[in-house]
């Protein structure tokens, strides 16, 4: 089955799930700046939230709710305009969709959502094929239809005539795989559609036709050959609802027993197997509804209770505990288990997707479970609290250092604590748990400086040694293996004289007690300070892409004090107030095929090199396609460094001075301490003359001596040496004791 949208649950429609998109590889992002919520967002008015639900649809980090009057109200993400209200604010309640009534069908993927009226009109909002739309707007093409799906690919309509229509440029069914530009093209062979989504369509007479990829036996005829229109499903007949998934599809039959063909998970305990032909998962009896998404599958059955099967178990198999703190084979192991959804009693619908889900009860009531990053779950909060988070336990931090999804902090005794994602050994205690609230990491009570990557953390040690714990970290000579996991620290081997240190997802710089910096682990545009073609201490040569066989200094480069790391290079400041850089800048490395220069004149722009027009340079920091270098002033001059060298191509003068920034004190990343203990941000500005500003972000925060940046949270150290966080804590990463999900359903505020 080629990928579809998230489940979708329409008044009196079938119910039909949907399947992952595919990954693709593109230029890394740099993760946001997360402000401090000042606000908190809030339902639309109770009276219009009193109809029961007769509808739900979920996407990728939201859901919708249509109720039995016609309106559809939203919650959670809305960078794109999922919600349909007219903005881009986030909400953790429900918010009436505008300009929309009469609604009878809702459906959601990704970032778009589409309704269904009465009078038979598609509409959509959020991310339309690349345009944001705030509000609803008609689609033309789809008028006169019946039913509705929306999946990554296309949107898919069933007719009042029972034809089907399918608007997009991938596998809509009319024979051809891909068009050139999104057209609307009818389902070949379809005359008696009651139902259609994700790649399969739900006849009058209980008969499936499916067509997609079928390399696994998805379109259900007992083949593997690709089916570019609908090809009838062999042995279902009377089925009232089916669900897609990535790899599977399920119907649900009139007696209540489900079948599923592809690849399929059966729930008991045995591992996914490819069928062509459908068969019976065991253990059913009057079931109410069925959703799928991935390679899970969830039935509501007819005790109102739901179960889900299959994997990954990230929130809709609602595994508790499990599914966050166990490894990853216990997790899967535990997946090929039907597992009952705690708190769901009378469900008669269920919509899901990879990170969460929700259900309709008998009543018109929603629930959901899972992740609640952006308020998904609809009730009321998002993260944890939607706010500032102080760190428990943690009352002496000299430093914090962030991952993608965890946190440590080095405390003032010499001792590392960790907290949030631990699947990959991050938090450093001997285990592959996520911790919600800070632990000891094992064996360490003597560092002096701490750094963090995506998946691992370093410490420097009073004996000038360097310890790291988690996966893919990177030695002398090595860029690291993402597939390793060190759950507790090692030293790095054939590093001493450390004092501080700096890392980046693939290596890991540091200031010796000579003064130099020496960096090891993976070498791409001249990354660790050694260009291509020179020769390391061992003899080898440290070529692009390759690591450099011994640690080596930096050419050139001496008396270092402050470091800092970007994606291809790093920068350092000297104790002589000198600027230096060395590598790539982003855009160009990442480029397909590399700079379309000479060997030689790459290795010539990529070595270290001092930044003549900095002389006062007392801390430098890089994030994205941001470099920027404190003055002994305190003022801060930022480039961007989006051709291949890192370091600024031009002079930096007050023109590439930050707007009314003249108190900064330290920097990590666009991260800024001021002289006062405001925290803020180095943005872009369109204002004329004024190329860069400094934008608070905690303007409660009037004590911070440090930050650190996650992917989608900050931490601040205070004065005091309390920790405080914000942002996602889907992992536990803001160390409050609680993370961003619920393994036991919760009421979305304001409905019955």
């Amino acid at each position: 089955m080629i990928g579809a949208g998230a489940a979708v649950i329409g008044a009196g429609a079938a119910v039909i799930g949907a399947a992952c998109g595919t990954g693709t590889t593109s230029l890394p992002e740099a993760p946001p700046v997360v402000p401090i919520p000042t606000t908190t967002a809030t339902a639309a008015p109770t009276s219009t939230l009193k109809a029961p639900v007769a509808g739900l649809a979920v996407g990728d980090h939201h859901a919708c709710a249509l109720d039995a009057a016609g309106h559809v109200r939203c919650w959670g993400v809305n960078d794109h305009g999922q919600l349909g209200d007219g903005t881009r604010n986030a909400s953790a309640t429900p918010v009436l969709v505008t300009a929309l009534e009469a609604a009878i069908e809702v459906g959601a993927s990704g970032d778009r959502t589409c309704a269904l009226t009465a009078g038979g009109e598609v509409l959509c909002w959020g991310d339309d094929d690349g345009q944001d739309r705030l509000r609803p707007e008609a689609i033309e093409g789809l008028s006169g239809a019946a039913a509705l799906t929306v999946d990554p690919y296309r949107i898919c309509v069933a007719l009042r005539s029972g034809e089907a229509l399918c608007r997009g440029t991938d596998w809509l069914g009319d024979g051809v795989q891909r068009h050139a530009t999104p057209v609307i093209a009818e389902v070949a062979g379809v005359r008696d559609a009651i139902a259609i989504r994700a790649g399969c369509v739900l006849s009058a007479d209980g008969s499936v036709r499916c067509w997609g990829l079928n390399s696994d036996g998805d379109a259900g005829d007992g083949t593997t050959e690709r089916r570019l229109a609908p090809v009838r499903v062999r042995g279902i007949e009377g089925a009232t609802a089916i669900a897609s998934g990535s790899q599977h599809a399920c119907a649900l039959l009139d007696a209540g027993t489900i079948a599923c063909w592809g690849r399929v998970t059966a729930g008991d305990g045995s591992r996914a197997e490819r069928r062509l032909a459908p068969m019976k998962i065991p253990g059913f009896q009057g079931a109410r509804a069925i959703a799928a998404w991935g390679e899970t599958t969830c039935a509501a059955l007819g005790s109102g209770e739901v179960t889900c099967w299959g994997g990954p178990v990230r929130g809709t198999l609602a595994a508790g505990e499990a599914s966050v703190t166990s490894s990853e084979e216990d997790a899967r192991a535990l997946s090929f288990t039907k597992v009952p959804v705690e708190g769901v009693t009378d469900a008669v619908a269920i919509a899901i997707t990879d990170t969460f889900a929700c259900a309709r009860s008998a009543s018109g009531s929603v629930s959901c479970w899972g992740e609640n990053l952006h308020g998904e779950l609809g009730n009321g909060s998002a993260g944890s609290d939607g706010g500032l988070v102080t760190v428990a336990e943690i009352d002496d931090a000299t430093r914090v250092a962030a991952g993608d999804a965890h946190t440590c902090a080095l405390r003032a005794g010499g001792s590392v604590w960790c907290w949030g994602n631990g699947r990959r050994g991050q938090i450093g205690d001997g285990t592959v748990q996520s911790r919600g609230a800070p632990v000891m990491v094992a064996g360490i009570d003597d560092a002096i400086d701490l750094a963090a990557t995506t998946t691992y953390a370093c410490a420097a040690r009073r004996d000038g040694s360097v310890s790291c714990w988690g996966s893919g970290v990177p030695e002398v000579g090595y860029g690291g293996d993402s597939w390793a996991i060190q759950s507790s620290p090692a030293p790095v081997r054939g590093v001493r004289d450390v004092k501080r240190i700096a890392a980046e997802t693939d290596r890991v710089c540091a200031r010796l007690g000579s003064g130099r910096v020496a960096c090891w682990g993976a070498d791409s545009f001249g990354a660790l300070g050694v260009p291509a073609g020179s020769t390391t201490a061992s003899g080898g040569a440290a070529t692009s892409g390759k690591a450099a066989a011994r640690l080596a200094p930096v050419t050139g480069l001496a008396g270092a004090d402050a470091l800092a790391m970007g994606g291809f290079g790093a920068c350092a400041t000297t104790k002589g107030r000198a600027l230096w850089c060395w590598g790539g800048g982003a855009i160009t490395a990442w480029a397909p095929g590399g700079p379309d220069i000479s060997p030689a004149k790459q290795a010539d722009l990529v070595k270290p090199v001092a930044v003549l027009s900095v002389k006062d340079a007392v801390g430098v920091g890089l994030y994205g396609l941001l470099g920027c270098v404190v003055r002994k002033s305190g003022r801060v001059a930022c480039w961007e460094h989006d051709s291949l060298p890192l370091a600024p191509e031009t002079p930096l003068g007050p023109a590439d001075e930050v707007d009314g920034l003249s108190d900064a004190v330290a920097i990590e990343g666009d991260l800024v301490v001021r002289a006062n203990g405001q925290i803020g941000r180095i943005d872009s500005s369109s204002a004329p003359g004024v190329k860069w500003v400094f934008l608070s972000i905690a303007p409660q925060i009037t004590d911070a001596v440090g930050g650190t940046l996650g992917r989608q949270h900050v931490c601040v150290v205070r004065r005091t040496g309390a920790v405080v966080c914000w942002g996602q804590d889907g992992a536990g990463q803001l160390g409050a004791g609680a993370r961003g999900r619920a393994a036991r359903a919760a009421s979305v505020v304001g409905f019955p």
